[in-house]
């Protein structure tokens, strides 16, 4: 019923990391096991207990993470749709690849992330280096 900083940077992170490699899909509102469990506490925790400040919440994290490095077409990487499953709201981003490296500054450390399977994968100096000359030459 609170805003959870730690969740939104993970939501971030996983982000970054398909945005860094060939793109993808990430559910809000459902858990690790696929049972839907809504947006609804979420909601509480705006103004306006609806799906609109939701999606506005989501893209003003985005720019304030992503707008340094990709500029004012940041957002269009990504598509917000919003569904019912089991009487439930949930939240689908689409996440298209980017057109150059996607660097995070999170507590004034820039980091870089790559989607490695299923995981988020930090990527240190020489690693990060070493696939970007590979994936955007």
């Amino acid at each position: 019923n609170q805003v959870n900083p730690i969740l939104e940077e993970v939501v971030i992170k996983e982000l970054a990391s398909f945005m860094n490699k060939e793109g993808g899909k990430i559910l809000i509102g459902v858990d690790d096991d696929g049972v839907p469990f809504g947006l609804e506490r979420d909601y509480q925790t705006f103004k306006k207990n609806n799906l609109g400040f939701f999606r506005v919440h989501i893209i003003n994290l985005f720019n304030i993470y992503f707008l340094y490095n990709l500029g004012k077409n940041a957002n269009s990487c990504l598509d917000w749709s919003f569904h019912q499953i089991d009487g439930k709201e949930i939240c689908l981003g689409t996440i298209t690849p980017s057109p150059s490296p996607v660097y995070l500054t999170i507590k004034n450390d820039k980091k870089f992330y790559v989607r490695n399977n299923n995981t988020c994968q930090p990527y240190d100096v020489e690693d990060a280096f070493d696939y970007i000359s590979k994936h955007w030459s």
